[in-house]
């Protein structure tokens, strides 16, 4: 047995080499290592859509531990989305459709409740809705159908959320402000 490091896939959309081979195609680097490397099906439509999502994974952050923006989130979410929408596999779509789900709770936990009680609501529902999506068992044509009127809807949302950018807690000196705020009351007491 001689074990090789596994490649790091964050960012891998926007890279021309992957793997220790330096495979230039993507899609043919992911099927090499499902189907030769741990033998798994051959199912083009499964490779496809694990491709895609693979070149929709972000970068990680530099090493000056740049903050997330919440433009940068709200983008995720409409990845994802859109993910799920071109994916013909029900299982694939509905395990992307509950990341989307995930990645919303990331936004709203950042929303201070008193000052966006109506955008954590919406984005709830909009959770919800993808949720529902997902009850139908991922079907593309169904995903796809409803894509367009759900990410209008969230949209309507992120643009109230990003004008208040400062307001949130991915802003950095807003964040700050909130933890040294708790931390004083907690040594008053």
């Amino acid at each position: 047995m001689n074990p090789i490091p596994i490649p790091d896939l964050a960012g891998a959309g926007s890279r021309s080499a992957y793997g220790a081979t330096r495979e230039p195609d993507l899609a043919r680097f992911i099927r090499g290592g499902v189907v030769d490397e741990v033998q798994g099906r051959d199912d083009p439509a499964r490779l496809a859509a694990l491709t895609a999502y693979v070149a929709a994974l972000r970068a990680p952050c530099p090493a000056d531990e740049r903050a997330i923006a919440v433009k940068e989130a709200l983008d995720d979410v409409r990845r994802a989305v859109a993910a799920a929408a071109a994916v013909e596999d029900p299982a694939l779509a509905g395990s992307t459709l509950l990341a989307a789900q995930h990645l919303i709770g990331l936004i709203v936990e950042r929303l201070p409740a008193a000052e966006f009680p109506r955008e954590r609501s919406a984005l709830a529902a909009l959770a919800g809705d993808l949720g529902a999506l997902r009850a139908l068992d991922g079907r593309a044509a169904t995903i796809a159908s409803e894509a367009p009127g759900w990410r209008a809807r969230f949209d309507a949302v992120a643009s109230r959320v990003e004008r208040r950018a400062g307001a949130t807690y991915f802003d950095a000196r807003r964040l700050r402000h909130s933890f040294e705020s708790q931390r004083n009351g907690l040594a008053g007491r």
